[in-house]
């Protein structure tokens, strides 16, 4: 089974779809990331038997195809590689965009964009996070859809269930509420900002996103 992510948050997305397979053994599990620094952070995950770089130009999607022999293929989110696609299609091997999220601003829905949705007609299915998602697709003729929600949120509430303690961030926090923002984007700090300056007894951790 072939999952590719873009980075590291993507690949998060699609974990709990792969530690779930983990529980059936006769599956051999493929990891690819876009990102070289996704790659670096996960190239050790121990819940794919191989984790790569995803070769994108023509030539390396030649030599990719000719070797291995996927059963199904899962695109996390925003991944949509029209000559991988095209080959995993040509092959008939099953591919599925796992959480992925549509919006009208994006080129599939604009006036100009009908060659750009042949991608989305390569996908066998599309699972989906919201119903607006569902009825975008539906207005260019993509049909084949499932809600699904957001797998991430799986996964952060699985690492909140795994929660260690961390001396550190107690003594940060106090007897306060801890507020974190990781990776945030103007539209978020917006709503937060201005409850963080209402509310000086929260503490705020900001990770700033580069």
């Amino acid at each position: 089974l072939w999952f590719h992510a873009a980075s590291l948050g993507e690949f998060e997305q699609g974990r709990p779809l792969i530690e779930e397979i983990g529980n059936y053994p006769q599956y051999k599990i493929l990891q690819t990331f876009f990102s070289p620094s996704g790659y670096e952070v996960r190239k050790n995950y121990k819940g794919a038997d191989i984790v790569a770089i995803f070769a994108g130009h023509t030539g390396q999607r030649k030599a990719f195809s000719g070797s291995g022999s996927a059963l199904y293929a899962f695109f996390i989110k925003y991944e949509f590689w029209q000559n991988y696609l095209n080959e995993l299609q040509r092959r008939n091997i099953p591919v599925y965009s796992v959480s992925s999220i549509f919006r009208k601003e994006q080129i599939f829905f604009r006036w100009y964009g009908k060659s750009y949705r042949k991608v989305l007609n390569t996908f066998t299915h599309l699972f989906v996070q919201d119903e607006a998602s569902v009825q975008l697709l539906r207005t260019i003729g993509i049909t084949n859809t499932t809600v699904v929600g957001d797998t991430r949120f799986d996964r952060v509430l699985e690492i909140c269930h795994q929660a260690k303690e961390l001396p550190l961030v107690e003594k940060f926090k106090g007897n306060h509420t801890a507020f974190v923002a990781g990776s945030s984007w103007g539209p978020d700090e917006d709503i937060f900002i201005p409850y963080l300056n209402a509310h000086p007894e929260v503490k705020l951790n900001h990770c700033h996103r580069t």
